[in-house]
Order: structure tokens, then sequence, then C-alpha cells
């Protein structure tokens, strides 16, 4: 990073400062007449402290995760194991705050026993575990130099994993319109068939309909042979027309929940059935021959179909990059039905592909992973459903597979989805795998 800050320089820095330490006091230029350290200034911004006693209880009342930093100060310097257990609670609280132990200077007379204990809980293997930041407090100058160096670390890090967050964004958002560019290119090709088709009847129902009216007697022969040419003209106009219509419907319905993120009542079948509609021209070129199974057609679920027909998309377009050795194709059947264990449901995604390699397999769901990375492969298809299915669904999703003997996805929804429909672009977030520091 270069250092240049995104956050608002009116943002003051928000540090946590536990035990009471006059060495801390001294390095942050903190006076009887501005306690809170407000005068004070790292890339122009003020502090904000917020002060504990060396007490765990304390930390009950405070959220550790909305700190840039946190000081401890020499005042539990004396016991060793409520120090690894504050900073225990701190770091598990928030994982990425960083910790500087303000430790004060000891000078005791040689053979003291307290010079063996300062000496010991310098180097005790708790501490080291805790990845703490040890600086001595004799030195003001030297621990306000490491004070902001920490700040202007943790801004860094704000604004990287902010960078991080909009390229993700990015990635995400190309990988989706990618694959709806391709699958209008699909729906285009699907319903041009029966339009053709429809615009050929038409001409022959106007032809038709011409002779009929042009001659003023006709024979009763060619009168019955012209009625039977135009009622099966008007009948393959009927059904091309009902063809592309049903075409036409099923991908709006797609595309509306797949950008949006309303809750309804729909049957698990529709979503599936919509999914294999928009994406047929893809699996007829790819030669997969896809069959849907519901036993039961009124299996109505409660919950989010846009996310749940992407999860759906994420399958059967990862079953079409790599499922399959190129212009093979194969099968792919998917089974919804009841949960035997609950009143939720499960949907079985099974191919008979190449399957999954033993290594590979425990990372398939991982963000950015991917085998097909030459291939245009982001690694983002089943993370991205994995979050889903979890986060926001309330289900869970897992993987099973032999190489050589294709693949099946088992996902399990409960009958009402349990999340709420603003975790998604967080969720998408969390697909990252990032540490997660304090806002700024």
């Amino acid at each position: 990073m270069s250092g240049a800050s995104i956050v608002d320089p009116e943002t003051p820095w928000q540090v946590l400062v536990v035990g009471r330490s006059p060495h801390v006091d001294a390095a942050l230029e903190l006076t009887p007449a501005d306690p809170s350290g407000s005068a004070w200034r790292c890339r122009g911004r003020s502090l904000e402290l917020t002060r504990i006693p060396a007490q765990l209880e304390a930390l009950a009342s405070i959220e550790p995760q909305r700190f840039h930093l946190a000081i401890v100060g020499s005042s539990v310097e004396s016991s060793g194991p409520v120090l690894v257990s504050l900073c225990r609670a701190l770091r598990g609280a928030s994982p990425a705050l960083r910790i500087l132990w303000a430790r004060a200077p000891v000078t005791p007379a040689p053979g003291d026993a307290a010079d063996s204990r300062a000496g010991s809980l310098h180097d005790d293997p708790m501490l080291e575990a805790l990845d703490l930041d040890v600086c001595p407090t004799e030195d003001a100058p030297a621990l306000r130099a490491m004070i902001r160096a920490a700040l202007r670390h943790a801004d860094d890090v704000v604004s990287l994993e902010a960078a991080r967050a909009e390229i993700l964004r990015q990635m995400t958002l190309r990988e989706r319109l990618e694959g709806i560019a391709t699958m209008i290119t699909g729906i285009t090709h699907d319903v041009s068939t029966p339009l053709g088709v429809a615009c050929t009847a038409g001409s022959v129902v106007d032809e038709t309909a011409e002779r009929l009216l042009a001659v003023e007697r006709l024979d009763e022969e060619l009168r019955a042979e012209l009625q039977e040419d135009l009622r099966d003209a008007v009948d393959i106009l009927n059904r091309s027309l009902d063809r592309a219509h049903r075409l036409i419907d099923s991908f709006k319905q797609f595309s509306a929940s797949q950008f949006s993120n309303e809750r309804a009542r729909v049957r698990l079948s529709d979503v599936v059935d919509d999914c294999v509609m928009v994406l047929r021209s893809e699996l007829r070129r790819a030669h997969i021959a896809l069959a849907v199974h519901a036993p039961d057609e009124d299996l109505i679920w409660d919950g989010f179909p846009g996310h749940l027909g992407r999860v759906v998309v994420n399958l059967l377009q990862n079953t079409m990059r790599y499922a399959f050795e190129a212009g093979q194709g194969g099968k792919v059947s998917i089974y919804i039905d009841r949960s035997t264990e609950d009143d939720g449901f499960v949907i079985q995604y099974i191919d008979d592909g190449r399957g999954i390699e033993a290594h590979v397999l425990p990372r398939i769901f991982d963000a950015f992973f991917t085998t097909g990375r030459t291939t245009g492969g982001t690694g983002l298809g089943l993370a991205i459903s994995h979050n889903i299915v979890v986060n926001l669904l309330g289900g869970t999703i897992r993987c099973d597979s032999t190489p050589g003997h294709g693949a099946s996805f088992t996902i399990t929804l409960p009958a009402v989805a349990t999340g709420d429909s603003g975790l998604y672009m967080s969720g998408i977030a969390q697909v990252m795998p990032s540490t997660k520091h304090p806002s700024a």
C-alpha cells in the first residue's frame, strides 16, 4: 500500500488502554487538560481513548473489534496469568487487533524474586503465542513511535481490505454478468427456433386462407384438404408460440429472481426447472442429458428463490466446465424430496462425470481455488454457493466424489430459510479468506 488512507480524517483512532500506566500517558502526551488525547495527531486524526482496569469482567462492557489498537499497561505486568487471560480475551473477540504490551522497567536488587518473575513473564511462550509487541516504557519517544507505527499499519490494513473487497466484488459481478450473457445467447437461440417455425406456420395459414377465400366454389375434396392444412398450420403456430412464451417466461422469472433479494413461497421444482430451462441450449451443446426428479411437485419452500437458483446454476455451469471430457458429455440427475430428519428438504445433484480428485475435494468450497484457471475459472462459484446455502438459507451443502465415478452434491434446506436478504452482500465479503480488521 502507498500509505494513503481511504478513511475520513475526521474519524478518530479508537485506542483501548488496559490498566493504568503513567508511561503510556507520557507516550500519548496526555495532560490533565487533555486526558483523552484529542489533541494528539497521527495522519491528521485524533485519539479516542477507552480505559478499562486489568480485569476480565471489564471486557464485557466494550466491543474489542471496534478498536484499532490495544495497549496493555504495566499495571497488569505483575501477574502473568492475568495478562495472558486478558490478551486471550481480546484476541478471541477481535483476532486482528494489534496489542502493545507497554512493559514497565523493572530494576530490582540482584537476586530479588521480582527480577526472575519479570524476566520469565517477558519470555513466556504464552505471550509469544499471543503475538504481543513488547515495548519497554522507559523510552517514551520509542513507545510513541511504536504506537504511531501500529496505527498506520491498522489504517493500511483497512485500506487494503477495502481494496480486496472491491476487487472481489468486481470479480463476482463479472462472473455473474458473463454467466448471464451466455444464458441470454442460449435463450435467444432457443426462442428463435419456435418463432421461426411460428413464422413459417403463419405463412401457411395466410396462404391457405387466401386460397379458401379466392375460390367461390370448391369441390369437397379440395375444401377438406385445405381445411386440414389450415388446422395443422394453426396447431403448429400455437404450439410454437406457446413454447416461445414458456421460454421467455422462464427466463423472465429466472432473471428477476437472480437480481432479487425477496423472500417468497415457491415450489422447489419450479426454481430448478427455471434454471434448467434457461441453460437448456448450453446443456445441449455440452451433450449433457439432464433429468429432474420431484416425486412430490408441491414441495413448497419459504426462502430466497433467486439465491437458490444461483446455486443450481453454479452447479450446472461447473458440471459443463469440469465434469466431462470436451465433446463427450454425460448425464446429470437432480432429485428433490423432503428431508427424512426434519420438515425441510433435500436437493441431490448427481453427475456421472470424471469425479473429483481426493486432494482437491476438501478445497472445492474455498474462495479462488480452481483447477480451471487456464479455462477462465475464477474459483468463486462453489464458494459463493456454499456461503448462500449455509449463511443465507440456513442449510448445508456437501460434496461426495470418487475419481472416475462422478460427483454428488447434497443440499439440505430448512422449510423456512433462516437467513436475511441483507446477509448476501456481506456474505460475499466473507467468502474471501482474509483476516477481519476493525473498521476505521
